[in-house]
């Protein structure tokens, strides 16, 4: 494994979860709701990717107002299912892929005006998170991120996200956990220099939608 290198990737292309696919989009999309924080901070008729879309809800609501919106997972059975509801919308504007994010600026060779993250950093090993946002500096002209701040507020809300992170599973509860320790959202933004341009805190206290800029 060379953690400056790519080699820790190599089998990293279609993981699954047990919730993946059909599942997710079940359980946890309609709970997902995020669109409205997302795109109020979007310019009408931008173009955007969204990494780690799962089964596509955010890609699909956002393509009614960009020109363009490609989602890409990790998850052959998140991009599948993706698939199946873009048929069924008939939207023409918006691509999924297949595809490990640590490949980005090799795979895609367009560039958006925004590079999104809905709760999916989070997820990932620290090393592989930092990798990652690299890559989305390459190909997009701002970021936007989902996720946890830290500390959450001491709420009913903090209880049922740890329990829901914790029946993930084991390695996505562990990185979870080192998202927290990091400082959450504000503290991947510090250690990439992410520079803050607007932000909405959610409702319940446990996350925000934060719209970022970078030097390269």
């Amino acid at each position: 494994m060379k953690i400056n290198g790519k080699d820790h990737y190599k089998n990293l292309d279609n993981i699954t979860g047990w919730y993946d696919g059909w599942i997710f989009m079940k359980l946890f999309d309609p709970i997902n709701r995020f669109f409205k924080p997302v795109s109020g901070l979007m310019e009408e008729g931008s173009s955007a990717i969204d990494i780690g879309c799962g089964t596509g809800s955010l890609a699909l609501k956002l393509s009614k107002v960009c020109s363009h919106v490609t989602g890409i997972d990790i998850s052959s059975r998140m991009i599948s299912t993706a698939i199946k509801r873009k048929e069924k919308t008939g939207s023409n504007n918006v691509d999924f892929i297949h595809l490990n994010a640590a490949k980005l600026s090799d795979e895609i060779k367009r560039k958006y005006d925004y590079a999104i993250f809905s709760f999916v950093l989070h997820e990932m090993p620290e090393y592989i998170r930092n990798d990652i946002i690299e890559e989305a500096k390459k190909i997009a002209a701002e970021i936007i991120i989902n996720d946890f701040v830290s500390p959450m507020p001491d709420n009913i809300y903090r209880k049922v996200m740890q329990f829901v992170e914790f029946t993930a599973g084991v390695n996505h509860y562990r990185n979870f956990k080192s998202w927290i320790k990091l400082g959450g959202i504000d503290g991947f933004a510090g250690i990439n220099n992410l520079k803050t341009e607007n932000e909405k805190l959610f409702k319940i206290g446990t996350g925000k939608t934060v719209k970022y800029s970078f030097d390269i």
